[in-house]
Formats: structure tokens, sequence, C-alpha cells
């Protein structure tokens, strides 16, 4: 018996060993890590800070392919508006991406709304400035557009859409949207968008408002649960996902599915047993369907997975890949991060302690198999 419990901890002490071995090229050891934007399914660019007692006080943008730094920009931190500490990167669909900075116009008070430029990412900096034909304090970037949802000073509904080439598609008043206010838009299609926006009519913790917007006019708008986030499903649809913890301390992960006129098409739930599992990314299946990725962690890190469950386009479960977390990150909660051509990536937390532990950014593909079964159910 002594001997057959060595050998199960010499066992596990491999496996251990192994997974951590398998994040070793997907470590990030330059800074404390700051932001994470993947790109495509090898690259992702990452911005850090300097660690407290470090050399160099400069912050960096490193841009990462297969886990080793491709190129990489460095600058001071707290930076006036229009340095590289306002730089956003938005993914593109084709697996490229491109770099926002904000700026203040000539003259104009620190108050004052941003201008934005975009920028190609070039071996010698960045080049091919476009300037975007708005002001705001913020903006998203969608698909292939940039948005601003919104502005809550007018009252009601505001949108502006421009394109890559900084041409405005769209910029007006959205009608009978009275008293909203967009807070985040999704890209349903081309030039469809669905808005989540506050409304007088929810209460911002279990509905919200949603607008679709379809190149400028308003389809439809309807009041729904309060969705953690929306998927398209390749049909002009989305798939929305919401968890709660009704099964306390464990939770269930709701997903509904909507057809392009905002209509319910139906309804399925995922829980684990004795797991606490969440749904974060939706990618349509080459061969139909779609994948459910997530990640389920027992409260006591004994399972510590991450999963994708493909399903039929009536939800049906018809495949499972479940992979090993390493036990090393085994404090830290696991997020998947979706890139625009619908590949996953696992961001671990920012460790504690820095001297042990780097954080890691790896494809979901890189991760090892996990080997014992696991219980999660579809229904």
């Amino acid at each position: 018996m002594k001997r057959l419990i060595l050998c199960c901890l010499l066992l596990c002490l491999l496996l251990s060993a192994a997974w951590a071995e398998d994040y070793a090229g997907y470590t990030i050891d330059q800074g404390k890590l700051s932001q994470v934007y993947p790109i495509n399914t090898h690259e992702a660019v990452v911005t850090t800070v300097a660690r407290d007692g470090d050399d160099d006080p400069r912050a960096r943008i490193l841009w990462l392919k297969d886990g080793q730094i491709f190129r990489s920009l460095a600058y001071y931190p707290g930076g006036a508006v229009g340095s590289l500490s306002t730089a956003r990167f938005l993914p593109l669909p084709d697996g490229s991406f491109k770099v926002a900075v904000a700026y203040h116009q000539s003259g104009r008070a620190e108050s004052a709304l941003y201008r934005f430029t975009l920028y190609d990412w070039v071996e010698n900096g960045l080049q091919n400035p476009v300037p975007l034909p708005f002001e705001a304090y913020n903006f998203y970037f969608t698909g292939n557009y940039c948005l601003v949802p919104g502005d809550r000073t007018v009252g009601h509904l505001r949108l502006t859409v421009a394109d890559l080439a900084g041409q405005t598609l769209f910029s007006g008043d959205l009608p009978d949207t009275e008293g909203c206010w967009g807070l985040y838009p999704y890209a349903i299609d081309d030039q469809v968008f669905v808005i989540e926006s506050s409304a007088p009519d929810v209460d911002g913790l279990t509905t919200m408002r949603y607008v679709c917007v379809d190149h400028g006019a308003v389809r439809w708008q309807q009041t729904l649960p309060n969705y953690h986030h929306l998927y398209p499903d390749g049909q002009g649809g989305f798939i929305a996902c919401r968890y709660l913890f009704d099964r306390e301390p464990y939770n269930t992960n709701y997903l509904d599915h909507y057809d392009g006129n905002g209509r319910l098409l139906g309804s399925i739930s995922l829980a684990g047993a004795k797991l606490v599992t969440h749904v974060q990314a939706v990618a349509c299946a080459e061969e139909g369907g779609y994948i459910l990725y997530g990640t389920a962690v027992a409260r006591s890190r004994k399972v510590y997975t991450a999963f994708a469950l493909t399903v039929d386009e009536q939800m049906r479960e018809t495949g499972r890949d479940v992979r090993a977390l390493s036990a090393a990150y085994g404090d830290y909660e696991p997020h998947l991060l979706q890139t625009p051509d619908g590949s996953v990536w696992l961001s671990t937390a920012q460790p504690v302690d820095m001297a042990r532990l780097f954080p890691a950014l790896i494809p979901f593909s890189k991760l090892p198999a996990y080997p014992e079964a696991i219980v999660l159910t579809l229904q």
C-alpha cells in the first residue's frame, strides 16, 4: 500500500512538472502583466509595468509569437496623452491588429474628449497613421469597425460607426431609445451590432436593454437578462451567456440562442458536479454547430481544468476536450480569452509571488490533456 501511495505521489509530481514545463515557453517575465490582447492562434500582445525594485522603470508593450517576443516597445508610464501609455490594441478577424493612441487636440483642456489615431506596428515602430473621425472618452472595436455606443448626457442612444480607413459610416441618434445609454456593443454580422444599454425599465443587475442596429437603423430592441457576453452564431443571430450561483457554492451556466430578429430559438444549461464552471467563449465549429469553451474548477483545486464542448445546432453535445491547468497556478482564477478568428487562449492571473511564478499566456490547444473524466451536464 505504501508503495502504491508513493507511486501515486510520484506520478502527481511528474504530471505537475510536465504541466509547468508546458507553460515554460509561454510565461511573461518582463515586468508585471497589465493588459492581454490575443490576436490569433499564434500571436498576442501584452502590456507590462515595472515591478518594485526593477532597475528599468519603463513599461513595455510586447508582441509575442508562439510565446516568444517578436517586437517590443518601451515607454515611461504616466506619460502625456498621445504617448504609448494611452495605446490600445485592436485584433482584426484576418489575424492582424491595429494600435490606437488617444490624443487631445492642440489647445484643448486635458478634460476634453479624445481624438484617436490608428497605426500599424511595423519593424521601425508605429506607422501609417489614420485619424478616426470622432471625439470620445472611449470607443470600442468590434469586427472591422470602431464604435462609440453612446453619450449619457443626451438622454437617448447615440451611435457613431467608423471603418478602419477613418471613414464615418453612421453617426446619429437612434429613434425610440429615450432614457437609454449605450454600454457595450457586440458585432453580430457585418455592420449589425447589438448594443447593451441601460434603460428606465431595467435594473442593471438582472436585466438590461439590448438594441440591435442594422446599418444605422434600429432592427429591434427588448429587455433581456443581464448577460455576461454575446457571441455571434455565424447566421446573423447570437448565443448569450450568463451564470448564476443558484446551487451554492456551485453555479449553473445558462446559454440562450437568439436569431437575427431577437427571437429566442432555444436555451440550455451547463453545470459541473461539485465544480465551479464558467463558459467564457463560444466559437462556430468548422463542421457546423458550436464550441463552448470554459473552465471547470473544484474549490479544493483537485480538479483544475479548461474544456471545449462541441455541440450541434440544437446544442446537443457531440464532443469533449478537457485540458489540464498547471497546479502551480491553483490559487488563481483562470481566464479564457477569444480572438476574432475564434481561437482561445488561457491567461493566468498575475501571481503575487513573482519570484516563484510568472504569469502565463498560452493557447488552449497547447494545454495538456486532462487524464481523468469530469462530470459536466448539458441540458
